[in-house]
């Protein structure tokens, strides 16, 4: 599993871009290497619940509940594609998640 670079097992990684069909860079760098999938999905949701730049959008979604505001707050930092944010929202708001959102909220307060 690879994930943000301060684990301190760090795993080289190469990525080339393409633009077109035709390869135009190759990025290498380096990324966090995690025992299972559950340990990366475990960082990943920390460095957006306590990373700094996501803090103020975190502490207002705490405040209002605003899932939208949330998502537009994290996406102006996180993403890269200017459409990231709308597609996100998209799914956060599909008639699937919000039901399954609600069967949570019953078994939480239960």
């Amino acid at each position: 599993m690879r994930g943000d670079k301060r684990s301190a097992q760090l795993d080289p990684a190469a990525a080339t871009a393409a633009v077109n069909g035709r390869r135009k860079f190759i990025v290498q760098d380096w990324f966090a290497a995690y025992p299972t999938l559950a340990d990366a999905f475990t960082a990943h949701a920390n460095l957006l619940l306590r990373g700094a730049p996501y803090e103020a959008a975190v502490k207002q979604y705490a405040a209002d509940g605003n899932l939208v505001a949330l998502i537009r707050g994290i996406a102006q930092h996180y993403a890269t594609d200017p459409h990231y944010a709308e597609q996100l929202e998209e799914i956060a708001l599909s008639k699937e998640v919000t039901a399954i959102m609600e069967r949570l909220r019953k078994v939480v307060i239960a």
